[in-house]
């Protein structure tokens, strides 16, 4: 039997659908491969901990307690939050298998101006993120410029018809990528 972890997410899920793996083997490969990776997954257990010790949670539970105890009216309420994002969404084997329609990918055009400038355009929208910042860096260190010869254009379809706009902090995972292989083509023709 192939070891279930050497599988993309298509040949996984085509293969339970065949009923050829069961759904519990596939989720026990899946814990082992989690166990494996243990090292990358102490950010996820160690972290909550940490949080409940900065916050000094064991002395807000007992302020908590005392407050209930005195019958005062003014109670303490502890709430913690957390999620999880997926980010960086971009053409990949998981986006295949899950037949997304967009693809993921990002766009970006660069025109070498005669004042030896440089315009870029990307697909992708900053929200306050610095990302422009970003993507002239990119353009500048690939291009070989300055960083105030780049000018970057974006949020208008009129200039820029083609992108994926801003999301899943995908901007600079995605639209710097975008970026920097246009400047690389550029580069290739000069």
């Amino acid at each position: 039997m192939t070891d279930l972890n050497e599988l993309t997410l298509a040949e996984a899920r085509d293969r339970l659908h065949a009923r050829d793996i069961s759904a519990r083997e596939l989720t026990e490969a899946a814990i082992a491969a989690m166990e494996a990776a243990r090292p990358l997954n102490a950010f996820i257990t160690e972290t909550p901990d940490r949080a409940l010790e900065m916050a000094d949670y064991e002395a807000a539970r007992a302020e908590q307690a005392r407050r209930r105890e005195a019958g005062d009216t003014r109670l303490l309420g502890i709430g913690f939050s957390s999620y999880v994002e997926m980010c960086g969404l971009a053409p990949s084997q998981v986006l295949a298998s899950l037949n997304y329609g967009a693809g993921g990918w990002d766009a970006a055009t660069v025109r070498m101006l005669p004042t030896g400038q440089a315009e870029v355009v990307t697909g992708s929208s900053p929200h306050g993120q610095g990302h422009v910042t970003s993507w002239s860096q990119i353009a500048a260190d690939t291009l070989g410029i300055g960083f105030d010869d780049v000018t970057v254009l974006h949020g208008d379809t009129q200039v820029a018809p083609h992108g994926m706009n801003t999301y899943g902090s995908r901007s600079l995972a995605v639209g710097g990528v975008a970026v920097h292989y246009a400047c690389g083509r550029v580069v290739d023709k000069a």
